[in-house]
């Protein structure tokens, strides 16, 4: 089966991300934002001191992923300003009913992945809403299904039939490489980003992939909604997608907090620590989880740092409250020079999210090897020989372009 765009236009997806067109937040409303995560995770009181309108305050929080966390504090009398109260309920009561929603279009697809014996997994969205304990909480706009071939995706594809489907291998040159290994599908309302197995990988996720199907992959259960993921697994395949995202949104910290409170007597963090090294992005790990022990729970596990080298900088401003706020280091902008900066930002970003002593010239280096397989992918070219010489050229050439990037987004 061929899987290609048909005539209709895509479905306009809201850009629940973009912050650049928003007004930046007074000290007090960033103070207070930052405060709403551990708010929720204790389950106490959020008393936001606000001078004026609470509306640029709502709205970051809405883009942040934060409503819903608002919204059950709300619903237990726990949010200690009555017009944010009353913004915050409707959010909780819309993830409930999405949730519940999607809970219809995932049970035919796993039936379907089951007659079909397809192994396959749901990881970030319904199976984190899930992880909370409560589904009001966690927003989320599609669904994440990985898969172990192309073929295998195409099957589950026709088998659930959709109203539109795209595969980026089939789209623009922006597709193929910012979308390696994926299809976008629509159907029932909801979107499903089918990832498959690509080698080489182009990027931390696909390396997880490939190197952990065995632990990933499984043909569903009937018994069970969704498919439980090893949880140190999880959290580690959660830090490098918002590694890969520059840490764009403050939900995906809270993520790592549930996960790791829900699992705190049987989290393998020897295993965490070695897949890290694997992936070459302790350093990043080891701030991201800087921020949740600083700011939602010091019970957090501590992740080493490794050594430091040129973009340990960046890693830091990247994993900081007032960056992560206002957005300005997100690969998520639509207009503007951001936009553009974002271009040149996103090729770049596996030398920046990646341990710098791993970055040589004469070793294989996980940032050469994903980003050359990445420009493979793009041109439909699959040779291990000029994968190789990629590598090499990326790794030389690119510490100048890379050090110029850096210092500049951390300077806008």
């Amino acid at each position: 089966m061929s899987i290609q765009s048909n005539t209709r236009a895509m479905p306009d997806v809201p850009t629940s991300w973009e912050l650049s067109h928003l007004p930046p937040l007074s000290l007090a409303d960033q103070a207070a934002l930052i405060d709403l995560l551990q708010a929720w995770f204790d389950q106490r009181l959020w008393n936001p001191s606000i001078e004026q309108s609470t509306r640029p305050l709502w709205d970051y929080a809405e883009r942040h992923g934060l409503g819903g966390a608002a919204g059950a504090l709300a619903m237990a009398g726990k949010i200690g300003h009555a017009e944010l109260s009353a913004q915050a309920q409707p959010r909780y009561f819309s993830n409930l009913l999405f949730h519940r929603k999607c809970e219809i279009v995932c049970r035919r697809l796993q039936t379907e992945a089951q007659r079909l014996r397809v192994p396959m997994a749901i990881l970030k969205g319904p199976s984190l809403a899930d992880a909370y304990g409560d589904p009001g909480v966690r927003a989320y706009a599609d669904v994440d299904i990985f898969v172990g071939s192309r073929e295998e995706a195409q099957a589950l594809i026709q088998a659930i039939g959709c109203e539109h489907a795209h595969e980026a291998a089939r789209g623009s040159i922006r597709d193929r490489f910012n979308e390696s290994g994926r299809f976008h599908v629509w159907t029932q309302g909801w979107e499903l980003e089918f990832c498959h197995r690509l080698s080489p990988p182009g990027d931390p996720l696909f390396d997880m992939l490939e190197a952990h199907a065995d632990r990933i992959l499984r043909i569903p259960d009937a018994t069970t909604v969704w498919p439980v993921l090893d949880p140190a697994m999880h959290l580690v395949f959660l830090i490098q997608h918002m590694a890969r995202h520059l840490c764009a949104r403050l939900i995906w910290f809270l993520d790592l907090a549930v996960l790791a409170r829900r699992h705190r007597n049987d989290l393998d963090m020897d295993w965490v620590a070695t897949e890290l090294d694997r992936l070459e992005m302790r350093n990043v790990a080891a701030a991201i989880s800087q921020f949740c022990i600083r700011h939602i729970d010091p019970a957090f596990p501590r992740i080493e740092h490794g050594r430091s080298g040129w973009n340990s900088h960046f890693q830091q401003e990247m994993t900081s409250a007032p960056r992560i706020v206002h957005g300005h280091l997100s690969l998520f902008h639509h207009r503007g020079w951001r936009k553009y900066f974002a271009y040149t930002l996103s090729p770049a970003r596996f030398f920046l999210i990646t341990d710098p002593a791993a970055q040589r010239v004469w070793r294989h280096s996980r940032a050469g090897e994903w980003s050359a397989a990445r420009l493979l992918y793009t041109i439909h070219c699959n040779s291990r020989l000029l994968d190789y010489a990629l590598d090499k050229f990326i790794v030389l050439c690119y510490p100048i372009f890379l050090w110029l990037i850096a210092h500049i987004a951390i300077k806008k």
